[in-house]
C-alpha cells in the first residue's frame, strides 16, 4: 500500500465486477443547487450534463502547499490516471499527537506524503503538482460514495474540503436528490 487508492482500484480490476440482481445502484440527481458551509469550508452542487463534475480548491497556509485548483470530470479513466493514485499527506507536527491518538500506526513515508517546515517528504517525489488537492477530491469522492447514492448530472465545487465537511455536504446531496430512476 503507497498512500493512495490506486492498489485497491488495480484489485477490483483485476478481480472484475459483477452485478448482483437487485442491487443495481440508481443514479440520483438533484433539481435545484445546493449549498453547505462552514467557516472557510465551501461546497456547492449544481445540476449539470450526465456524469460528474468536479471543481476543487485546497487552500493551506504553508509555503510549500498553498492553494493548489483543480477541475476534472469524473471517468473510470480519469479516476484511475488522475485521482487514486493520490496519496495520503500530512503534516510532520501533527505525527505525535496521531500516534498518541492511535492513529497513524502504520504510517512512514512508504505510504504517505509528510509536509515539513522545509520541505516535501514523498517516496520517488510528488505525484502530481496539485497532489493534495488530488488527495482531497479522492477523498470527497470516497465520502460521497458512502452515503450509498451514485450521484449523475452533477458539477460540485467543494473549497477547502475535509472529511468531516465531505460528510454533512453528502447528507445535505441525499436529502435533496430525486428519486433514483
Amino acid at each position: 500500500m503507497d498512500g493512495s487508492a490506486l492498489p485497491f482500484a488495480e484489485a477490483l480490476l483485476t478481480a472484475g465486477l459483477e452485478e448482483k440482481p437487485g442491487q443495481l445502484r440508481a443514479c440520483a440527481r438533484l433539481a435545484a443547487p445546493v449549498e453547505f458551509l462552514k467557516g472557510e469550508t465551501r461546497y456547492r452542487a449544481a445540476p449539470g450534463p450526465a456524469g460528474l463534475a468536479f471543481r476543487l480548491v485546497y487552500e493551506y497556509p504553508h509555503r510549500l502547499v498553498g492553494r493548489q485548483a483543480l477541475e476534472l470530470r469524473l471517468t473510470p479513466e480519469t479516476y484511475l490516471t488522475q485521482v487514486a493514485p493520490a496519496r495520503t499527506f500530512g503534516f510532520d507536527h501533527e505525527i505525535a499527537a496521531l500516534k498518541a491518538a492511535g492513529l497513524a500506526l502504520g504510517g512512514s513515508l512508504e505510504n504517505a506524503v509528510v509536509i515539513t517546515e522545509a520541505e516535501v517528504l514523498a517516496k520517488g517525489g510528488l505525484r502530481f503538482a496539485d497532489e493534495f488537492a488530488r488527495h482531497k477530491l479522492l477523498d470527497l469522492i470516497g465520502d460521497l460514495a458512502l452515503g450509498g447514492l451514485a450521484f449523475d448530472g452533477l458539477t460540485i465545487e467543494a473549497q477547502r474540503p475535509g472529511h468531516a465537511g465531505n460528510i454533512n455536504f453528502a447528507k445535505i446531496l441525499t436529502e435533496n436528490c430525486t428519486e433514483p430512476q
